[in-house]
C-alpha cells in the first residue's frame, strides 16, 4: 500500500465512514445531554414551585392560627360544632398541614367561628385569592368577553 495516496486533507473512504459514525454519534450524545438538561431542569421548577406553594400555605396557616390565637383558642368541638366540619379539617387549617389549599368556605367558617371581624376576613380572602392566583392562574382574552 502507497502512503503517498493518503494525506492529512483527504483520509481514505474506511476513514470516512468512521469519521461519519463518529460524528452521528458526537450528534446522539448531544441530544442526550440536551434532553438530559430540560429534564433536570422541568424537574427543579417543579420542585421549587413545589416549596413556593408550601412556603404559601403556610403564611395563610400562621396568620389563620394568629386569628385563633386572638380569639382565645377556643376549643376544636366548639369550632367543629360551629363550622360544620370534622376536628381533623379544623387542625388541617391551623396547622397547614394539608398538601392543598383549603376551601375559602372553610377558612371563612372559621374565622367567622373564631369572630374575627369583618375587615379582617376580608384582607385575608384577598391572601387566599392571592395564594389560588399562583396556584392556578386564570388565563382569558378580554377581547372575547369584552360585549361591543
Amino acid at each position: 500500500m502507497s502512503t503517498a495516496a493518503v494525506t492529512p486533507d483527504k483520509p481514505t473512504p474506511w476513514g470516512q465512514a468512521l469519521l461519519a459514525v463518529q460524528e452521528g454519534f458526537a450528534h446522539l450524545e448531544r441530544q442526550n445531554a440536551t434532553r438530559d438538561l430540560q429534564r433536570r431542569q422541568q424537574e427543579a421548577a417543579k420542585y421549587e414551585a413545589a416549596d413556593r406553594d408550601r412556603a404559601l400555605l403556610d403564611q395563610l396557616a400562621d396568620r389563620l392560627m394568629l386569628e385563633y390565637r386572638e380569639a382565645g383558642e377556643p376549643p376544636y368541638g366548639r369550632l367543629t360544632r360551629s363550622m360544620g366540619v370534622s376536628k381533623s379539617t379544623v387542625s388541617r387549617l391551623l396547622n397547614g398541614t394539608g398538601r392543598t389549599l383549603p376551601r375559602w368556605w372553610q377558612v371563612e367558617a372559621l374565622l367567622t367561628a373564631c369572630k374575627v371581624q369583618d375587615a379582617t376576613i376580608e384582607e385575608i380572602k384577598r391572601m387566599w385569592i392571592a395564594i389560588r392566583n399562583v396556584q392556578k392562574p386564570i388565563f382569558f382574552d378580554t377581547e372575547v368577553i369584552s360585549s361591543d
